[in-house]
Parts: structure tokens; C-alpha cells; sequence
């Protein structure tokens, strides 16, 4: 199967999602702003998103914003263990076994206290490495994390988007880094968990894998060109 360009999944992308979306909204029609790389302001992050479409919608801009990727941008899309978070919980596991440790013997022995004290750290030390080995062999959902899901964070939107192209799906599924992981169902869960939109790009179209969550308010300000755009999707009088 041919490869497809970066540049070619944001143009088929975008094209997809301006029908999309004037389907959806019929009244926006051609007002519908819609141009590729777009950029934050510089106290939003100054991030660019790939893409961005803009319309009227009950009198106030409506943004959404959309990541693209490729096979050349595929370590984007492998999920890895978030750190962070395995280490707090495993972290947080332990303290509530040494807590109810130090209460055990405080309450039921005559130990002294330099013992049961001696005894509370090596039972946080090794609750923390028992932990974080039980949560590595279990491998779960809630402890991966995906590169382009915190990307898509970075462009404010009512709507977010993440597009991908067939050629890095199949890579995905055979991924040397798979493990016991299937990548698409990771993305998948995140862009669920997020509220995001997924976007499966072909040569014979668009298929959408995840529907996105519409949030409340508007995010056109977090936008450098946001004068330009408003101009741009004004309804003729």
C-alpha cells in the first residue's frame, strides 16, 4: 500500500471535516474557515496546530482544531507507560500499607517505636517496588500515555481532532514496540477519555474511529489570527 504524505492526510483531513461539519451545521455553508497550520498565542503556549476550521455557530465562533499524523511521525501514536502517574499510585499504594502497618503495631504490640519506624520504611520501600511491579505486569489502560493526545491538548478548541493515515494504522498493528498492546485501542480509549475526535485517513476517504465530545465556551481567542478569522466567517448581511 502507497504511503500518504503528512501534508496529504492534513489536506484530506481537513477537506473531510469542512463537509463534515457542513452537514452537521448546514447554515454555516461557505463561512466555514478552514486553513492548516495555525498558531497559538504566545501566552497559550505559541503551539501550531495542524489544522483549524471556524464557523458561526448561535452567534459565537466555533473552533475546531486537528493533529495530523503519518508513517514519519509514527512514535507519536505508540503508547508508553505515563511515569508520572504509575509512580504516584504506586507511591500511594504504599503509604496507605505503611499507614495501616505503623497502626497494626502501634495498636496490637509493645514494640518500640525506632522498630516499628524501621519496619514502616522498609514496608514503603518494598510496597512501592511490589506495587509498580503488579501494576507493570498488569499493563493497564489508566497508566498509558500517548504523544500526539497531549499535543491535541495544546490546541483550544470546541472540538479536537486527531488524523491518521491507513499506511500508519497497519504500521501500528505491527509495531515492534506491541507488546502485549494494541496501540489503536490505547488511542482510541485516550481520544474517549479526552473527548476527542479520531480520524482513520485512506486514499478513498475519511473514517471516523471516535466521535469527539463538544466542549462549552469559546477557545477562537487562544488563536494568533483571531481578528482575520472572525472577519472571515461573518454572514452576509
Amino acid at each position: 500500500m502507497s504511503k500518504l504524505k503528512e501534508s496529504t492526510t492534513q489536506d484530506r483531513a481537513l477537506v473531510f471535516l469542512k463537509k463534515h461539519y457542513t452537514q452537521i451545521f448546514s447554515k454555516a455553508g461557505d463561512e466555514i474557515y478552514c486553513e492548516k497550520e495555525k498558531r497559538t498565542r504566545k501566552e497559550s503556549g505559541g503551539k501550531r496546530a495542524d489544522g483549524l476550521l471556524c464557523f458561526e455557530k448561535e452567534g459565537k465562533p466555533y473552533t475546531i482544531s486537528l493533529e495530523a499524523k503519518s508513517h514519519k511521525t509514527l512514535n507519536a501514536l505508540i503508547s508508553s507507560t505515563n511515569d508520572e502517574k504509575f509512580l504516584l499510585q504506586s507511591v500511594l499504594v504504599s503509604s496507605v500499607l505503611t499507614l495501616l502497618t505503623v497502626l497494626g503495631f502501634s495498636y496490637y504490640t509493645l514494640i518500640a517505636w525506632y522498630y516499628i519506624a524501621f519496619i514502616a520504611i522498609a514496608v514503603f520501600i518494598m510496597g512501592v517496588f511490589f506495587t509498580a511491579f503488579i501494576f507493570d505486569f498488569l499493563d493497564l489502560d489508566s497508566h498509558r500515555a500517548i504523544n500526539v493526545v497531549n499535543q491535541l491538548k495544546q490546541y483550544p478548541a470546541n472540538e479536537q481532532w486527531i488524523a491518521f493515515s491507513k499506511h500508519t494504522d497497519n504500521l501500528l498493528l505491527n509495531s515492534p514496540f506491541k507488546r502485549k498492546r494494541n496501540h489503536i485501542e490505547v488511542l482510541e480509549k485516550l481520544c474517549r477519555k479526552n473527548g476527542f475526535g479520531l480520524l482513520l485517513v485512506t486514499r478513498n476517504g475519511c473514517d471516523i474511529k471516535v466521535c469527539p465530545t463538544p466542549k462549552k465556551g469559546q477557545f477562537l481567542y487562544h488563536y494568533c489570527r483571531e481578528q482575520e478569522i472572525l472577519k472571515a466567517i461573518k454572514k452576509q448581511e
